[in-house]
Parts: structure tokens; C-alpha cells; sequence
């Protein structure tokens, strides 16, 4: 009787035990979200930050190009599939670019955009009348954007409107039809032309206006918002992406329209909450993977000087370096660099090389708004992490990036900004992001697919299983997000193949020097985040390119009834990128010789 009672009180008091952990667990778990989550991360979230500058196109005239290059990138991969003269495909295409990066306006907006739904009147004068009558005077030479002394306040332009509005009126009438458009919310009656849609041979785009491309073309070209600090030259030069779209393709727009645009760093952050055990969990995961570096595998962590760029290093064995330096970027991830340690370690680590792995805590799930770094602060973290270990040397260097880590390989990548891009020899490029990152694809798939109600229901199995993952684990986490829209510009990110396929370092010049940069892309057909058939057609593209020119310097893998991530994941993969990798560096490494006779 007594051992039976003893047995009772024993299992009475275990059921207490653990039911008072459980108590303190949720009692943690309400508290989280109550008093840090809600309180002081979510409206952290909502922060803005100054909007990343122009690398590569620093001059108003540039993103005029850079708008042109997108188009004329469109044009080539749809010219050649039309049955008359492709203009018909290629304004179609155009307009379906148009469509993915605008979306159907929201009825039932998120309480954070409520501050953004007030449009101001002068925001879009430059729409209703025609920008021709309104007299500036603006230097060719003069193509600075960062001029404060152009920049447009309200006040300012509604002065503009009263004094010149009585001219610009009658230069209407004198050479247009007028039709009288009542803005919503104000007694002024404004004028504009009659609906240039109208003329003959153009092409509309329905539910698509100028309201929503304004947006559009100003978040993405400009890095402003139409309604508060567009500057006049801005806008005029913005009004030139009109004329190339309604001269070359036979591209019109109305005024208004039923479509929105999607601007990233202009959006709230709406992420999915989750608990405080999901984080700790990620901790517990990435302090075993440290261990594991640092015990295991002989792997030192470090952090740089200046910026504070985290990244763990590992000198070849003594005596046996034979392959260039290894630089590892990883993807977005709980744990980071953690869950691509059997990849980088036994997939394509070797110890007769020097491997860095980078680490970028805000893209790993970890809790905290971690000192995000810029892309100049990245570039200069690698290149001080390089200089630490490898000195003064020109050996040439490996990058090996996956998904969003391919984007720090684009910055290294920049003439105008990389003290490393005479030294980079060979990339590898998995799931890339950057390749069509212009395209709507990526951002839509990963930030906007699960919010919005008109995306047609995913088919396949695998993808369907591959977008659970990849929101529960990545796309709908607070510090994902906040680094994706608060610190990430697409146009520094995106990578032009042709810009570096065959490359000459600036004090050499001779076709014999010439520094080709071995590449390697590896796309999986299902993946959900990459529009895997998109940038198979732009790589294959090049690589014909490549061939007419009896040039091998870019490689394709594709791999099929994959998903995203899984080349990295699946050990059968491998093999066969570490294959095209030694067979990529010994021509490299041919080439080295040769430059350095």
C-alpha cells in the first residue's frame, strides 16, 4: 500500500512539474508577444532606412538606360517567337512585366498603410498635363539626382499650379481636345488631353494607369516616392520612359487605372509571428554549428575591424594549397551559414584550399535588428578579411554563393566599387536571385505570394510543398523582411552576365590578358522563389554567345523535378557541382600562369 501511495505521489508530483513548465512556457510566450514582439519589434520593423544609391547608374540619364536595358532584354527573349514581326509578343511580355510588378488595388488595406493611401494633388500634375508647357531649364551636363535645390514640396508646385495653370490650360485647347476630369475629394476642375490610348495602333494595358506605373517607376528607378520628394528633373526624366514605351513598342496608358504598384522598401513589413521557442531553437542550432566549425572542422571565427562583417576562416592543410580561396555566401535561413555546413564542408570544401564562410545574422532568424551592413560595408568587410589572411596576393579567388547570397557576388563583382574584381576567377551561382532580378518573379514569390488573394492556385505537389517551407522557415519572418524591405535595392543586386563574361583588368589590354571569369549557374526546374525557366533562357542565350566566339567560360546545371535549396541539401548534387568546379578552376588556374609569365 504504502509503494502504490509512493508511486502516486511520485507521478502526481511529475504531472505537477510538468505542468507547471508548461504554465511557464506559455506564460514566456504571451509575455513575448505582448510586451517585446508587439510593443518593440514589429514597430522597429516598420522603420524606414535611406534608400541604398545607384551604384552603377548614378546619373538620371543611367536609369533611363538601365529602364531600356530591361526592355531590350524582354525584346530579345520574345522577338524570335512571334509569327510576323514580334512587335505584338514583345509589347505583350512587356505588359505582363508591367503586371507582375503591380498588383489589383487593395480594398482592405493592412492599418500600416493607412498613412500612404492620402495622394497628394501635386504628385501627379505631371500626369494630367502635358510636361512640354511648362518652361525649365535644365543643363545636359547637370544630371546629378542628389541636387536638394530641385526638389519639389508641395507648396512649392501648388504655387506652380496657380500661377501657370491659366497658360497651360489654353496651350491645351489650342492644339488638343480637352476632356474634363473631376479629381476626387476637391472642387478645382483640372484638364487634361483626350486619352492619347485612343490613337491609332496603340496598345492599352488594361486596369493598368499611370497612377500605378508613376509609383512604380519612381520606387524602382528612382528610389523616391512620386507623392513626397520626387525632384522636376526626375520627373522629366521619368516622363522619357513614356516615350520609349509608347514610340517603340506602341505602349499607352490612361491617367488612372485599377492596378497599384508593389514597392518593397515603401511597404509595411507584414510578417508572421513566431515564438520565442522558435528562435531559441535557431540559437541552440546555430551554437552547435559554431562548435562543430571550431572543433570539427578547424574553422576560426572572426569579426572585421571596421564594420564588423562575421565570417569563420580555415587555412589550407600545410604544404597541400593547390586550388584558388573559397568565399561562401549563404541564403536566407534559420541558422544561416549553419544548415549549409555539410554542403560547404564535404560538398565543395576541400583542405587543400583556404575556405571563408560569411555570415549574414540578418537573413538567419536570429532575434534582433542586427547592425544590417550595406553593400559597400560587405565589399569592404571581404576585402579586409582577405588582406588579414592572404596579404597582397593575386591568386584568384572563388566565389560560391546561394540564393540571396549570389547578391553579395554581384557587389564584388562591380568595377566601380570592388577593390576584388581583378582577383575574382571563378563564381558559382546556385539558385541565383540575381540573374532577371529586375523580373518580378523573385520578389513577388517570396514577399508577396501569400498575402495576396489573385495568384492562381499552386498545381504541383512539389512546389506546393517547397512554398510551405519556404514561408514557414524564411519569406514570412520579422527580421527577413525587415532586411529585404528596409535593405535591399535590386538594382545594385542584379547581375548583367554580359557584363562580366569576358572582362580586361585596367592596365592591361592586350586580347591575351584578358581576366575571363569562369562561371557556373545551377538552376532547379520547381524552384518556387527563381523562375528557374526565365534564367535558363538567359543563360543559355549567352552561352551561345559564348560559342560563337569558341568561348566555355559558363556553365548550366539544371536540375530537374527539384526545388528550391535542394542542390545544396541533397548530397547527390554534389558531386556533380564539384566536378564542373575543378574542371572550371584548372582552366583558370592555366589562365593565372599564363597572365603572370
Amino acid at each position: 500500500m504504502d509503494e502504490t501511495t509512493m508511486i502516486f505521489d511520485s507521478s502526481l508530483s511529475s504531472a505537477s512539474i510538468l505542468l507547471l513548465l508548461i504554465t511557464c512556457y506559455v506564460l514566456l510566450e504571451v509575455l513575448f508577444y505582448l510586451f517585446v514582439y508587439r510593443r518593440i519589434l514589429l514597430p522597429r520593423a516598420q522603420e524606414f532606412t535611406q534608400v541604398q544609391r545607384y551604384r552603377d547608374y548614378p546619373n538620371l540619364s543611367d536609369r533611363t538606360k538601365l529602364f531600356e536595358r530591361i526592355l531590350d532584354r524582354i525584346e530579345r527573349h520574345h522577338y524570335k517567337n512571334s509569327s510576323n514581326d514580334g512587335d505584338d509578343v514583345v509589347a505583350a511580355a512587356i505588359q505582363q512585366f508591367f503586371y507582375g510588378w503591380l498588383r489589383p488595388k487593395e480594398t482592405n488595406k493592412h492599418p500600416y498603410h493607412e498613412q500612404q493611401t492620402n495622394k497628394s494633388l501635386t504628385s501627379r500634375v505631371f500626369s494630367e498635363v502635358s510636361l512640354a508647357t511648362t518652361t525649365v531649364d535644365i543643363s545636359s551636363n547637370d544630371d546629378d539626382d542628389d541636387t536638394v535645390d530641385d526638389n519639389i514640396s508641395n507648396n512649392d508646385l501648388n504655387n506652380i499650379i496657380e500661377d501657370d495653370y491659366d497658360d497651360v490650360v489654353l496651350s491645351l485647347t489650342t492644339s488638343s481636345t480637352l476632356e474634363e476630369v473631376e479629381r476626387k475629394n476637391s472642387t478645382t476642375t483640372y484638364y487634361k488631353k483626350e486619352d492619347e490610348t485612343n490613337a491609332k495602333g496603340m496598345i492599352t494595358t488594361p486596369g493598368i494607369g499611370r497612377e500605378g506605373l508613376d509609383d512604380f517607376f519612381a520606387w524602382a528607378f528612382f528610389g523616391k516616392d512620386p507623392n513626397l520628394n520626387m525632384t522636376l528633373k526626375e520627373v522629366l526624366e521619368m516622363e522619357k520612359f513614356y516615350d520609349i514605351l509608347s514610340k517603340k513598342y506602341g505602349l499607352q496608358f490612361p491617367f488612372s487605372g485599377e492596378w497599384e504598384a508593389r514597392r518593397l522598401c515603401y511597404e509595411p513589413v507584414i510578417p508572421t509571428h513566431r515564438p520565442f521557442l522558435f528562435y531559441f531553437v535557431v540559437s541552440v542550432m546555430k551554437f552547435f554549428g559554431n562548435l562543430y566549425l571550431k572543433y570539427v572542422a578547424g574553422f576560426t571565427e572572426y569579426r572585421t575591424p571596421s564594420d564588423g562583417l562575421i565570417y569563420w576562416y580555415r587555412a589550407a592543410a600545410s604544404g597541400s594549397k593547390k586550388r584558388p580561396p573559397l568565399l561562401f555566401f549563404h541564403g536566407v535561413g534559420p541558422g544561416g551559414k549553419t544548415i549549409y555546413l555539410p554542403f560547404c564542408l564535404y560538398g565543395i570544401g576541400d583542405v587543400d584550399r583556404d575556405m571563408y564562410l560569411f555570415e549574414n545574422n540578418s537573413i538567419s532568424c536570429a532575434i534582433g535588428f542586427h547592425h544590417a551592413l550595406s553593400e559597400d560595408q560587405t565589399v569592404r568587410g571581404v576585402n579586409e578579411a582577405l588582406q588579414r589572411h592572404e596579404g597582397l596576393s593575386d591568386e584568384p579567388l572563388t566565389l560560391c554563393g546561394h540564393s540571396l547570397g549570389t547578391c553579395p557576388i554581384t557587389w564584388l563583382l562591380s568595377k566601380k566599387a570592388s577593390p576584388l574584381r581583378s582577383r575574382i576567377g571563378q563564381i558559382v551561382l546556385l539558385d541565383p536571385v540575381t540573374i532577371n532580378l529586375s523580373e518580378p518573379d523573385v520578389m513577388v514569390n517570396f514577399i508577396y505570394k501569400r498575402n495576396e488573394t489573385h495568384h492562381p492556385p499552386t498545381t504541383s505537389l512539389i512546389r506546393y510543398y517547397s512554398d510551405m517551407v519556404i514561408q514557414c522557415l524564411a519569406s514570412s519572418e520579422l527580421f527577413i523582411q525587415h532586411y529585404i524591405r528596409r535593405h535591399f535595392s535590386w538594382y545594385n543586386s542584379e547581375l548583367w552576365l554580359e557584363d562580366i563574361l569576358t572582362t580586361t583588368t585596367d592596365d592591361q589590354s592586350s586580347s591575351e590578358n584578358q581576366n575571363t571569369i569562369q562561371i557556373l549557374v545551377g538552376l532547379s526546374e520547381n524552384d518556387t522563389i527563381v523562375c528557374a525557366s526565365k534564367a535558363k533562357r538567359e543563360v543559355q542565350y549567352w552561352q551561345q554567345q559564348q560559342q560563337r566566339k569558341n568561348e566555355n567560360n559558363l556553365q548550366l546545371k539544371y536540375y530537374e523535378n527539384v526545388s528550391h535549396g535542394h542542390c545544396c541539401a541533397d548530397p547527390r548534387y554534389w558531386k556533380d557541382i564539384y566536378a564542373t568546379m575543378m574542371q572550371q578552376e584548372k582552366e583558370l588556374l592555366l589562365q593565372h600562369n599564363r597572365r603572370t609569365k
